[in-house]
């Protein structure tokens, strides 16, 4: 899939119909010089969603989980955004650790001028840590933390069929992987 489009052009060669919510796509530049890919949609207080990182892509996010996000957007400025290394933000990059995603959440955090926000996050170690590091770093702008079917380490999962095929092709392509 394209940066552009998103891969959206795949759905519609298997006859599906997208519904999917526009959200506003931008861009904001960490305090390293990161491109950071954001993407807003909806009105009324702030959430910013750490996505499944590495398989995020804020554009295509917002399609294939049209009536979650439309949901949320429905009762929440919904705020989301692509790490360093994945989706439409930055591929070329040194390091991604949860060091540089804290920093990819700050750039984020300030460039949608949130004051306060409640910060989400999905289902993986990575989006998690990032979600806990903005609410120590930033105690006072964040009110709550949701944290979505958390896990607390990667062994409770390593040993599934999902954990060994993950393992498998991050260690082998991790291109591939992040696609």
């Amino acid at each position: 899939p394209d940066r552009q489009t998103g891969g959206l052009a795949l759905f519609a060669n298997y006859g599906c119909t997208i519904r999917a919510m526009e959200p506003q796509i931008r861009y904001t530049t960490t305090s390293d010089g990161v491109n950071i890919a954001w993407g807003e949609a909806g009105q009324g207080p702030a959430l910013l969603s750490c996505g499944p990182t590495p398989f995020t892509h804020v554009q295509e996010h917002f399609a294939l989980w049209d009536a979650y996000f439309g949901t949320l957007a429905r009762s929440f400025r919904l705020i989301t955004f692509d790490a360093r290394g994945t989706g439409m933000s930055e591929r070329a990059v040194e390091e991604v650790s949860l060091d540089t995603m804290l920093l990819d959440a700050q750039a984020v955090v300030e460039a949608a001028n949130l004051e306060t926000f409640t910060v989400e996050a999905e289902a993986f170690l990575l989006s998690f840590g990032t979600a806990l590091n903005l609410a120590v770093t930033l105690p006072e702008r964040v009110t709550h933390v949701v944290l979505e079917a958390p896990f607390q380490n990667m062994r409770e999962l390593a040993d599934t069929p999902f954990g060994r095929v993950s393992l498998t092709l991050a260690e082998a392509d991790w291109p591939v992987f992040v696609q």
